[in-house]
């Protein structure tokens, strides 16, 4: 930390800078005070604009300035020469050598004080003009952005001052911001200036100094009584306004405020209650605590601060520059996603407490009943509608922070299950007794509602005007439901988090709340709030209800949790219940998700299967439903489990054979018939792909099944009733078009080598795979991924469903084209990322379709289009890659290979005819 300077230094340098600033006016023609105002009207807050700040208007607006008493400003020192005493501290400086030495003390901080206020003068002008762009950029290259950090750096290190010294450094900090900011409006040339000399960093550092020279809010009396002066709400303005003119559209100013320091104080500039309460102005107060004349002003100014502040937070933690801008010269910045969790990570560190602490003021609606004598703020109806949307706007802002870093910050969802800490706990002390923030979260999301004051109604309350402008209302109001499904979908986040989950489960803290205690069966507090929200009417809590789904999917990522869910919560049959097509496509979307995790544990598949879900989840699968891809993504994938390994759910897959019924032309759509329409019309791959892996699930659980109690009959129709043209193309596409996944290349040669193990299947197996494609080859450069959406919650996550099949070598070739070709270059080992394992499967699809074609049995489908020639053609364009693989190996492959060519040449060369 540098070193105090004393009184004779810190004026020795003030009068160099003045005079240095006293140039650069005159260089400009800057003789007097510009005597312009640009005021905004009341309540102005463009979103991504610059701010000006003016301090001539003699109004009451947010947006500016005060002229303050003890500036008092008659004409601008710009007209003094460089040697008159006005400029140089007292009108006689050899008064500085003409005492003792308590009186040179106080002559010394005298001198500093006019020099000082010298400089709110000087400055004061070039503010003014720079409210307009003609000036700024003459004056953007002078060292004027330079002189004013300096100026700001000086008042850092000011010695133990009288008050008055205090007013006259205060006067000149908010010039030199004014100047500051005010060159910055629409001018990156100048924020590089600025950017150069380290002025972001200085005003944080004055911002700082003012937060830890005041001593804290308190927590339990009222709001009114701990605000700040108007003087320092006045300089906390003006610094937060020159922060948000400098790094906007400023990737390296951004870039310099992201950091743990510089984001703490911000986020605590906008939490903090000497400086603004939300929704505290709706009042009533102690009679008393409103007698300040300058009441109303603070509050307006406060809010301004507040939501510019964590405008700041939210903008310097995306980074983004400006959109489709190279970045400047020097510039060590870059918008990407390692970025972005850096700027959480920083978020988290600095901030985790601060952004709860606004939601406090809105919990359970946070509004006081009006008492026997309680004061209200002399308030007009434009005044409420600015304070509204200031209140909404930080609302917004903190939850989707908070939103940002739950779903991209193990710490963060660490910090959230932990008991209350970081700053947040006296305040939350005072509202409710929470075991965590993550409790706080969803008691704000079940309990919280917009204030009363929020309302046209002029009923409502009669001690405040309603709000004037109808659409902002309805603006925050939007805002404020956007606030509580940010604050859902973070807790859906917190669940997700692998170190959560077992206490989360388990019960975790034990400490009770008001609003839930934990149950006297030992399950967690959170297990049973999640229980209790599930079980809302969706018609009503459609949040709630989907937000549980989803967070109890996140817990049941576990073996054990899916199986304690079902058999010890028996939450199978309630879900099962709720499985309706007309449901709200939140609901719809989490009940999927849940249940696709709870299906996961075997024993759980066939309790499930039994409850109908299979036959209801499919009707998600119908076109109307094609608009809400994730829905039908997730849905695919429940299917996908429920039939692996359980032979009833494959069969209640399948449905009825049409001859059960009376008239089949009425049949309706089984489950399987579905998902073969919804492989047939979606463009979506990911679907398409995961869809016929339903399709190879229900194969291999049929074809292998051998239980004894299983009833063959119904077992044989079920086969029978797969064999069909939809199914062997939908198998052969997708060994065709998956060369990026070996994986899935591999599952659709293995399922259809088991529909071909007879006649029918053979046939039909032969001539799909001969078939020329009936859509354009997809992308190989597409991702197999289901994020799309964004209207919805995302889902609970397992591990991915393509994880274990995407290959990360090279490049794969292209889809060729057809499923023949890419059987044949299994065979003949073209793609290193295919183990021996996968050729021979492929000589085992080859071996069924021959000896398929040597058995005896009825016709198929494929009879008509000749099934005996394909099969004799898929062996003769296979014979060579078999002969290859036969001779050269692997050693694995080898005697798979051998008997398919045998097989093959079997089929294709005429017996030899013995001698006679």
């Amino acid at each position: 930390m540098a070193e105090t300077p004393s009184w004779s230094q810190l004026t020795q340098s003030l009068n160099t800078l003045l005079t240095n600033v006293h140039s650069i006016a005159s260089s400009q023609n800057l003789t007097g005070d510009s005597g312009v105002s640009f005021s905004q009207p009341s309540g102005s807050q463009p979103a991504k604009t610059s701010v000006t700040l003016t301090r001539l208007s003699t109004d009451t607006s947010i947006l500016a300035m005060q002229d303050d008493p003890g500036v008092h400003v008659t004409a601008s020192p710009s007209i003094y020469k460089a040697n008159e005493p006005s400029l140089n501290g007292l009108s006689n400086p050899a008064q500085a050598t003409a005492s003792s030495t308590t009186g040179s003390s106080y002559i010394e901080e005298f001198q500093a004080q006019d020099a000082l206020t010298c400089a709110a003068r000087e400055l004061k002008p070039i503010g003014d003009v720079l409210r307009t762009d003609r000036l700024r950029s003459p004056f953007g290259k002078t060292s004027l952005s330079s002189e004013c950090v300096a100026l700001l750096k000086l008042s850092l290190r000011l010695p133990p001052s009288t008050p008055q010294t205090k007013q006259a450094c205060t006067d000149a900090q908010i010039e030199a911001m004014r100047v500051l900011a005010n060159l910055c409006i629409d001018h990156a040339e100048n924020r590089d200036q600025v950017h150069l000399v380290s002025g972001a960093a200085t005003i944080v550092q004055v911002l700082s100094s003012v937060l830890d020279g005041t001593a804290a809010a308190s927590t339990t009396g009222d709001a009114m009584l701990s605000l700040f002066p108007l003087k320092t709400l006045t300089l906390i303005r003006t610094s937060v306004g020159a922060l948000l003119n400098l790094q906007l559209e400023h990737a390296d100013t951004r870039a310099s405020l992201l950091n743990v320091e510089s984001i703490k104080t911000l986020a605590r500039v906008g939490s903090d209650e000497r400086i603004y309460s939300p929704n505290a102005w709706t009042g009533p107060h102690p009679v008393g605590s409103l007698e300040d004349g300058d009441i109303v002003d603070k509050v307006k100014i406060g809010a301004t601060i507040a939501s510019w502040s964590w405008r700041v937070v939210q903008e310097v933690c995306d980074n983004q520059g400006q959109p489709g801008q190279p970045a400047r010269p020097g510039s060590t910045t870059g918008a990407d996603d390692d970025e972005d969790d850096g700027a959480n990570a920083i978020l988290t560190q600095a901030g985790f407490g601060a952004t709860i602490l606004p939601l406090l003021h809105f919990y359970r609606n946070a509004e006081s009943k009006p008492e026997e004598g309680g004061e209200y703020l002399d308030l007009d109806a434009g005044d409420v509608t600015d304070l509204i949307d200031a209140d909404a706007e930080i609302l917004q802002s903190v939850a989707e922070l908070i939103e940002k870093c739950s779903q991209s910050e193990v710490e963060h969802r660490k910090l959230a299950v932990l008991p209350p800490a970081e700053g947040w706990q006296s305040k939350a002390a005072v509202v409710e007794p929470f075991r965590s923030p993550l409790d706080f979260f969803m008691s704000f999301v079940e309990f919280s509602a917009p204030p009363s004051r929020w309302s046209i109604d002029e009923d409502a309350d009669s001690s405040l005007p309603p709000p004037e402008d109808e659409e902002a209302l309805i603006e925050a109001l939007k805002s404020f439901s956007k606030t509580k499904a940010a604050i859902a979908r973070a807790i859906v986040a917190i669940a997700g988090e692998d170190d959560n989950m077992s206490e989360l489960f388990g019960g975790g803290l034990e400490k009770p709340t008001a609003s839930d205690s934990s149950t006297k069966d030992g399950q967690g507090w959170f297990i049973s709030r999640l229980k209790s929200w599930i079980k809302y009417d969706a018609k009503k809590r459609d949040d709630l209800v989907s937000c549980g789904m989803l967070a109890l999917g996140n817990l049941a990522r576990k073996d054990s949790h899916c199986l304690a869910l079902v058999n010890q919560h028996n939450l199978a049959p309630f879900l099962a219940s709720l499985m309706s097509p007309s449901n709200d496509i939140k609901v719809s979307h989490g009940l999927v998700s849940l249940l696709k995790n709870l299906s996961i544990p075997s024993d759980n598949k066939s309790v499930i299967g039994e409850l109908g879900v299979i036959e209801n989840v499919s009707q998600f699968l119908r076109k109307e439903k094609d608009m809400v891809q994730p829905l039908q993504f997730g849905t695919i994938g429940l299917l996908k489990h429920l039939c692996s390994g359980v032979p009833d759910n494959a069969i209640r897959l399948i449905g009825r054979p049409s001859e059960a019924s009376a008239e089949p032309e009425v049949k309706q759509e089984s489950a399987l018939d579905l998902v073969l329409a919804l492989i047939r019309r979606t463009d979506d791959v990911p679907t398409r792909m995961e869809s016929t892996r339903v399709i190879v699930n229900v194969i291999k659980t049929l074809w292998s099944s051998s239980s004894a109690s299983l009833d063959q009959g119904k077992l044989a129709r079920a086969r029978k009733a797969l064999v069909r043209v939809e199914v062997a193309k939908a198998l052969t596409e997708m060994v065709r078009g998956s060369p990026k996944y070996p994986v899935l290349v591999n599952e659709g040669i293995f399922a259809l080598t088991l529909l071909g193990s007879d006649k029918a299947g053979a046939r039909l197996v032969a001539v799909s795979l001969l078939s020329e494609p009936s859509r354009p080859a997809p992308d190989s450069d597409s991702d197999h991924s289901s994020d799309k959406g964004k209207n919805v919650m995302a889902p609970p996550r397992r591990r991915s469903t393509y994880d274990s099949a995407n290959s990360t070598s090279s490049q794969p070739p292209p889809p060729p084209p057809s499923s023949l070709d890419m059987v044949c270059s299994v065979l003949a080992r073209k793609d290193a990322r295919m183990p021996p394992q996968f050729a021979c499967n492929a000589c085992m699809l080859i071996m069924a379709l021959s000896e398929s074609f040597k058995a005896e049995g009825g016709g198929s489908d494929a009879d008509e289009i000749g099934g005996d020639e394909a099969i004799l053609e898929v062996a003769t364009r296979s014979r060579p890659a078999l002969v290859q693989l036969s001779r050269q190996g692997p050693q694995e492959a080898i005697e798979p290979s051998e008997k398919a060519l045998a097989l093959v040449e079997s089929i294709l060369l005429p017996p030899k005819t013995p001698p006679t």
